[in-house]
């Protein structure tokens, strides 16, 4: 699980949750990626900087297929989809599914 925003260094990743909530990501025009990683300042990123507009944070439904592209898709440096693991209560569980596209 990962629940920090974050940005996956692969090509393309395809996820898919069959139970509980759905991978979160958020709408870059709404986040300042100067936050990320190492400049994280909290762990859930509550009041870093990363989230300009906590409405942009959407939510997979469950069922969905996702691919996000990452920071080593061809001319994508820098800017990969910014996403992360939702929070699971206590007791809850989830059935995630995670595919990376290897080439050489």
């Amino acid at each position: 699980m990962c629940p920090r925003f974050h940005i996956d260094r692969v090509g393309i990743r395809m996820l898919c949750t069959y139970r509980g909530p759905g991978t979160e990501w958020l709408d870059d025009r709404y986040a300042d990626r100067t936050f990320l990683g190492s400049n994280a300042l909290t762990e859930m990123y509550t009041g870093s900087g990363l989230i300009l507009d906590q409405a942009a944070i959407h939510s997979a439904p469950t069922f969905a297929v996702v691919l996000l592209k990452g920071s080593l898709w061809q001319g994508n440096a820098g800017k990969g989809v910014i996403h992360r693991s939702p929070q699971i209560e206590d007791g809850s569980s989830r059935v995630l599914v995670a595919m990376d596209a290897i080439w050489n």
